[in-house]
């Protein structure tokens, strides 16, 4: 989303532009938490993986916690790639202007990503 809309309003554009069949997992950070987007997702089939945020005052329970860290755990192998690039190649920074040269900047960072990846992902192949 661009850092000039809020991401709670967000989720239903994303989600059509996603174009997912029911019965799939939409992980998320705290930023999309909001009952108008759990009731979209219930709607339109989808498991609502959205990270629970504690209401201003209260904590969250043991439970929603538990449930915070559950989706944590996917979402961390996912995050990891995106800090990596970021370390790595410098990403999460424009070089070009328009969107689509940002596309392709992007798919670059991607490809030299895995890349760099790709003797290590061998060497554990190979032990297998």
């Amino acid at each position: 989303t661009p850092a000039n809309c809020a991401d709670t309003v967000a989720l239903p554009a994303l989600i059509e532009q996603s174009e997912l069949s029911s019965g799939v997992s939409v992980l998320a950070d705290k930023g999309y938490c909001s009952k108008k987007n759990s009731e979209y997702l219930a709607g339109r089939g989808l498991v609502d993986g959205i990270m629970l945020k504690a209401i201003r005052g209260k904590t969250l329970s043991e439970s929603q916690k538990a449930f915070n860290r559950v989706i944590s755990k996917t979402r961390c192998l996912i995050e990891r790639t995106f800090g990596s690039i970021r370390r790595w190649f410098l990403g999460g920074r424009c070089r070009y202007r328009g969107l689509e040269r940002t596309h392709t900047q992007n798919i670059l960072e991607a490809m030299a990503y895995n890349l760099k990846r790709m003797p290590g992902l061998l060497v554990i192949e190979g032990v297998k």
